[in-house]
Formats: C-alpha cells, sequence, structure tokens
C-alpha cells in the first residue's frame, strides 16, 4: 500500500512539474507575442518613412496577430505563429528612398535646358528624356533607393556628356584658353576632334575658323553674354 502510495505521489507530482513547465512556456511565449505587438506599434508610429506596400502587410499582419494575442484559449504554437509572422512583417518593411541628391541632379538638368542655346545641340539630345524619367521617380511616392539611384546615374550620365559651345579645350568654362586653341586649328598649328571642330563653332555656321575664335575671345572677356 505504501509503495502505491509513492506511486501515486511520483505521478503527481511530475504531472504538477509537467503542467507548470508547458504553462511557463506559454506564458513565454504569451509575452514574446504581446511584446512583438507592441514593438510593431511603435514602428508603425512613423509609417511614412516606409513604402505603403510593406506597411499594409504589417497592419494586416499586426491585426491578425492582436487577434491572436486576445484568444483566451490560445496555445503556445499559435502564439509562436503569429510571433514568427509579425517578426517577418517588421523586417519587410521597405524604407522609402531619399530623393534630396536626385532634385539636385534635376535642378542641374533644368538649367542647362532652360538655357540649351549655350551648349552643343546634339550633347543634349537625351537630357530632357532623362529629365522627364526622373521626375517620373522623385514624384513616386514610394520610391526606393535602387530606383533613386538608377535615375540619378542616367541623369547624371546625360548631364555629363552636355558641351558647352565655345569650350574648345573641354575643361568646363569657356575662356582666352579655348580661342586661342581654336586659334592654333585655324592656322593648322594643332589638330581637334570632331567634337571639339563642332563645339568650337559658335556662330553654327558650319565653319570652325577665326571668327568663332573671335567671338570666344569676347564671351571670354565678357564683352558679349551669347554667341
Amino acid at each position: 500500500e505504501d509503495e502505491v502510495e509513492e506511486g501515486q505521489k511520483a505521478v503527481n507530482e511530475a504531472t504538477t512539474n509537467l503542467l507548470t513547465a508547458v504553462s511557463q512556456m506559454l506564458d513565454k511565449d504569451f509575452a514574446r507575442l504581446h511584446a512583438i505587438i507592441a514593438q510593431a506599434e511603435a514602428i508603425l508610429q512613423d509609417a511614412d518613412k516606409y513604402t505603403s506596400e510593406s506597411v499594409e502587410n504589417l497592419k494586416t499582419v499586426l491585426s491578425a496577430a492582436k487577434e491572436t494575442a486576445a484568444n483566451t484559449e490560445l496555445t503556445g504554437q499559435e502564439a509562436r505563429d503569429a510571433y514568427a509572422a509579425l517578426a517577418e512583417a517588421i523586417t519587410g518593411l521597405t524604407f522609402k528612398g531619399n530623393k534630396a541628391e536626385l532634385e539636385s541632379v534635376m535642378a542641374k538638368a533644368q538649367e542647362i535646358l532652360d538655357n540649351s542655346g549655350r551648349y552643343l545641340a546634339a550633347s543634349i539630345d537625351g537630357l530632357k528624356e532623362a529629365l522627364d524619367s526622373a521626375k517620373v521617380i522623385y514624384d513616386k511616392p514610394d520610391a526606393v533607393q535602387d530606383e533613386i539611384n538608377a535615375a540619378i546615374a542616367a541623369l547624371v550620365k546625360e548631364c555629363e556628356e552636355v558641351r558647352l559651345l565655345g569650350d574648345v579645350d573641354l575643361n568646363g568654362v569657356v575662356n582666352a584658353a579655348d580661342s586661342a586653341l581654336l586659334l592654333k586649328y585655324s592656322v593648322g598649328l594643332t589638330e581637334l576632334t570632331e567634337e571639339q571642330i563642332l563645339i568650337g563653332d559658335v556662330n553654327v555656321d558650319n565653319q570652325t575658323n577665326t571668327t568663332d575664335a573671335t567671338k570666344i575671345l569676347q564671351m571670354a572677356a565678357e564683352k558679349i553674354t551669347t554667341f
């Protein structure tokens, strides 16, 4: 009889320990679920930092997690599943891109187009198209950084290909050195590339000569403001 009582006591103790362990595990899973729900709610306070699609996904998963947490018959597995789904939605948030650099490059491109007469026409052929494409990305509320970077790269490439009329030495400014270089070319003392010859034809008469060199010198001396 004593042995039976001892056996039953051992069974009761083991059962109690098991129930306690299960209860503790459930409490832990439940607490983790509530903690991540609070984290998600805090993140959504700054929802405008993220793309709308990823925010909407988080809101949907968060709503489901709250329903799970409110279930009075919640199991540990259900709590863990809800936790995992919410954690995945949080890590899946996508930041909106920073458009400051794109805005700056767009302003430069627009400035060139507004003063197109100062540039070699053939060199700005693709600039407007690149600027229009950049504007689409700039106006896109959920544009991500990769999209923005691609738009910047395309626009910068077009801006770098723009050539200033009269800038025969291709250093980005029109000055007396350009006039001198063109004079040397006119008398056969130096060679110029086809592009330099086109840039030197500032009066656009299809002849690059001393007349152009004179105009470039006048521009450098600020005696004229346009070719």
